[in-house]
């Protein structure tokens, strides 16, 4: 009796049909963490307004019930796209999560989308007392008012957990409460 040892490596082609290769597919390295679900709510707020818009949806209804969700949530999904587009962006940008909670969630975000004015909702922005993960400087943020950073009366202040990069953003050099981080 004659024995063959090979290893055998199986690769997915077009339509997911398993096929053998020579070699295993060269494996991909993925960046650490998830991103934030409040990203993936707003991308979704964002797409679902546009097939809403392009008519390939009649309304809100048939979307909560092809998306499997209530009419009431399909509502608060969409509300997302009231904010403020500096904010829309910032909350698509956010950094991904690479141990305990979001530190933004929508519920926070609520109030928010119920202000009709955009001047008002970049002023409240900062003081929802949001942690955020700075990347680089603090001259590296930009929450979008005017395109140049926080407005004036603002301030950054390093979290008790400073040595991993978090800030607490507040109004009037106060300290505010809220946000979380690790």
């Amino acid at each position: 009796m004659i024995t063959v040892k090979r290893k055998v490596y199986f690769v997915r082609r077009d339509h997911g049909r398993k096929t053998i290769a020579d070699q295993p597919r060269p494996t991909e390295q993925v960046e650490p963490g998830r991103i934030p679900r409040i990203s993936r709510l707003m991308a979704l707020a964002v797409r679902f307004d546009r097939l809403v818009h392009e008519g390939n949806v009649a309304d809100l209804s048939e979307l909560a019930r092809l998306a499997h969700v209530t009419q009431p949530r399909m509502t608060q999904i969409m509300n997302l796209n009231h904010l403020a587009p500096d904010i829309q962006e910032e909350l698509l940008s956010l950094l991904k999560v690479t141990s305990g909670r979001d530190s933004i969630h929508e519920k926070l975000l609520r109030p928010l989308t119920a202000l009709p004015n955009w001047q008002t909702q970049r002023r409240k922005w900062p003081s929802l007392g949001v942690c955020v993960k700075l990347r680089g400087s603090d001259r590296g943020l930009s929450l979008g008012f005017n395109g140049d950073g926080l407005d004036e009366g603002s301030s950054i202040e390093r979290h008790k957990e400073a040595r991993h990069g978090w800030y607490h953003i507040g109004t009037g050099g106060a300290r505010l409460s809220g946000g979380g981080g690790d």
